[in-house]
């Protein structure tokens, strides 16, 4: 299937093309809608309202979770708290995590929920620090 090459070298985030997509005609619409595994990866750069969808569309399938808050600001915190939520929500189905952050984070309550959270499909959590200029540690 043509979508599903798409998704294996595509991100939602990087590239809304998929939504585009869905607007060719019906018949492209139902076959992404309904393809579990093209909805599979969760970003942090996600609306709620998209990270809601992604959950939803990719059915009991495994997830993977791209977080990077390197570059967040303090008004994202509200929508990264509510997609956390729903991910923490969904634990058990996690597969992967890639954590970008800040070097001097240090992970906050919901962060921490989560990765105490029950995953037992986790098969590979990686954290890589992001060296900014303009990050001011407090």
């Amino acid at each position: 299937m043509i979508f599903a090459a798409y998704a294996e070298s595509s991100s939602l985030a990087d590239n809304p093309c998929l939504f585009d997509l869905t607007t060719v005609n019906k018949l492209w619409h139902n076959a992404i809608v309904h393809s579990p595994q093209l909805w599979t990866v969760l970003e942090s750069d996600f609306t709620p309202k998209i990270a809601k969808l992604v959950l939803q569309r990719s059915k009991n399938l495994p997830l993977s979770l791209i977080w990077d808050t390197a570059d967040c600001d303090e008004s994202e915190s509200k929508e990264l708290k509510e997609i956390l939520e729903m991910v923490a929500q969904n634990s058990t189905r996690l597969q992967s995590i890639k954590m970008t952050v800040p070097e001097c984070w240090k992970p906050n309550r919901d962060i921490r929920r989560l990765l105490e959270s029950n995953m037992p499909n986790l098969e590979k959590l990686e954290q890589q620090c992001s060296y900014t200029k303009h990050f001011v540690c407090k």
